[in-house]
């Protein structure tokens, strides 16, 4: 099996940290790897990353990750990526992979039936004029296509068409939900490592229990995140229990934005995080929540209607 990965990276600093390195040493191991960073990268940080790419690229073309890769296929060409069985989309906002890319790769091959891939699944609302409308999408921090799929004229078209956008939410609309969108209408057979719609960048603790083989980066630099659902607290021995990654990839990284790692486990993080818990625990056991699209009423922890929009849509691998 031949792949080739696109990587997408950025870093306000213009360096190449030692977690994307590691990371690009375990693709290295299963598809030939291009890195475009959506910023200025020197020869000395290119130099760190040679022996895992076959080529590396700093452009500051302000398009997120799917610039990069859309700048990349610019560069490769469409009829070189056509010579390859797979395509990987990836990109630098996560921690991993927590166990060996050859593992993760050989249990996506088992199953013979999809597609398309990834790691987890979003569901999402949006209100047009009056009507609600859900999107369901595969999250794109790690996507995997057959070359039936991805040398398919909507797809070029779609990178063709891809643009600059100036939020990150813009980018999810016009990038994640309009990909998977697109598949859909094709009837591509979307499948996902991961079963239920966890929020990686809340649940990270469940998603390692499911078998996740990354960790997203916010979790551990985003305050809005640190503090939700799923502590931190101890988070090197919860790793170790459920994973064969070397830690002082996330500690170096934390160090380096100015996080001390031991925050995790002080009294004022710990205080933050079950007042927060609490809240949590609150709505599960009191809720009235009616709305058009999600009606819910947990009376003491028993729950009288449940509707929710939120369903997942993609089957899991082998199952």
């Amino acid at each position: 099996m031949k792949r080739i990965c696109l990587f997408a990276g950025y870093d306000s600093n213009n360096i190449i940290h030692d977690y994307v390195v590691y990371y690009l040493k375990e693709l290295s191991t299963v598809a030939d790897v291009y890195y475009m960073a959506d910023n200025e990268i020197s020869d000395d940080e290119k130099e760190k990353i040679a022996p895992y790419v076959k080529a590396s690229y700093g452009i500051n073309h302000k398009k997120y990750d799917f610039g990069s890769w859309q700048e990349l296929i610019k560069i490769i060409g469409w009829e070189a990526l056509s010579t390859y069985d797979e395509l990987i989309l990836t990109n630098d906002s996560v921690f991993g992979p927590l166990y060996p890319m050859e593992k993760l790769i050989e249990k996506l091959e088992q199953d013979k039936a999809w597609e398309v891939c990834g790691i987890t699944e979003e569901c999402s609302i949006e209100k047009i004029s009056k009507t609600y409308i859900v999107n369901n999408f595969i999250q794109s921090y790690f996507i995997i296509m057959k070359k039936k799929i991805f040398t398919q004229d909507y797809i070029k078209q779609f990178f063709k068409e891809y643009s600059y956008y100036p939020s990150k939410a813009d980018v999810v609309l016009h990038g994640e939900k309009k990909l998977s969108k697109i598949l859909i209408e094709n009837d591509v057979v979307i499948k996902k490592v991961i079963e239920k719609l966890y929020d990686p960048f809340k649940e990270w603790k469940s998603l390692l229990k499911a078998g996740s083989p990354f960790i997203k980066k916010s979790k551990f630099i985003n305050k809005e995140y640190n503090t939700k659902y799923e502590t931190l607290y101890n988070y090197n021995k919860f790793i170790d229990t459920y994973a064969t990654y070397n830690i002082t990839l996330i500690d170096n990284y934390l160090k380096l934005c100015n996080i001390n790692k031991d925050y995790f486990n002080n009294m004022s993080y710990i205080l933050v995080t079950i007042i927060e818990n609490l809240k949590h625990l609150r709505k599960k056991l009191f809720t009235l929540n009616i709305k058009p699209y999600r009606k819910e009423i947990v009376i003491f922890g028993i729950t009288i209607v449940k509707k929710d929009y939120k369903q997942s849509k993609f089957k899991t691998i082998n199952k």
